[in-house]
């Protein structure tokens, strides 16, 4: 049977695709396969709970999704703040794993186009192109011309502004329930350790779900789960309204709701009007 290799992060975008694509596809085999590195121990361990968890919710759902399968290497080279090509060296990492297996047919990738998540906010960490699937699909072809790369463009007529991860949140709890989404991460705080900012989640009796609700990944998170759904009950360490991106999100969400509730906690009173600015701009001109 032909195989795709499921690349998962054990958050919402991938994990979904995963399932998704294998109840379109049920005359395909899909191997999930993440990824981890010596210095991201906990961070890789709360994904490989997440894989797992939502592997045994939905096995019966999806029978053709294999357990998911974790790979430690050398040759995966992403450091903490420098994930700009990461997609296109977990592909690279794939095809030296897989490339000479005749029943693989292709890798799947949690990207969409138009991706809202990070875009607006780190564009100095990150690398447009890398989140595209066109060029990823593009880059795919160059490497292994046989093999196809699935993304969430697959979905396109399926869910309404694929580019938003609200509508992908009311997706996932629509196809997979809620309790997959709480046991989800989606944290980038992954650095064992006891230096200043830096999170031991396991190594202080913390469950290996949920996040820091710091992050920028955290927050906007949270910030799609709750316009899609009114509530978020992942278990943050932090409250993500303290978070320091809160009103970012909330005004590229246009969620009035949130950007009021953030507000008292800003402290840096010049990033509250140019955010207030900005926001007020977009929603005049789309007015």
């Amino acid at each position: 049977m032909d195989k795709i290799i499921s690349l998962t992060s054990g958050g919402v975008d991938s994990v979904l695709l995963t399932w998704g694509l294998a109840r379109m596809s049920p005359e395909l085999t899909f191997l999930p396969l993440y990824y981890q590195s010596k210095l991201s121990g906990a961070y890789w361990q709360r994904e490989h709970g997440s894989n797992v968890n939502a592997w045994k919710m939905f096995r019966e759902l999806t029978p053709n999704v294999l357990e998911p399968q974790q790979y430690g290497g050398l040759d995966i080279k992403v450091s903490r703040g420098r994930t700009e090509y990461r997609n296109q060296i977990y592909i690279d990492a794939t095809l030296r794993l897989f490339g000479s297996d005749p029943d693989v047919v292709g890798v799947s990738l949690g990207v969409c186009p138009g991706q809202d998540t990070g875009n607006w906010i780190h564009t100095w960490s990150l690398n447009k192109e890398d989140h595209s699937p066109d060029f990823l699909v593009a880059y795919l072809r160059a490497r292994r011309p046989g093999w196809k790369l699935w993304t969430f463009k697959d979905f396109e007529g399926a869910i309404p502004e694929i580019g938003k991860k609200s509508e992908r949140v009311k997706l996932g709890v629509q196809l997979l329930g809620e309790d997959w989404l709480w046991a989800s991460t989606s944290c980038q705080r992954w650095y064992l350790g006891r230096k200043p900012g830096i999170y031991s989640y396991l190594g202080e009796g913390i469950p290996a779900v949920g996040g820091c609700g710091e992050c920028h990944s955290c927050v906007a998170r949270f910030v799609a789960i709750v316009c899609a759904l009114g509530y978020d009950k992942t278990p943050y360490r932090h409250d993500p309204l303290r978070a320091r991106w809160l009103l970012q999100y909330a005004a590229e969400y246009k969620n009035v709701d949130l950007f009021i509730r953030g507000l008292p906690y800003m402290k840096d009173g010049r990033i509250v009007t140019r955010v207030l600015g900005e926001w007020m701009e977009r929603r005049l001109v789309s007015v």
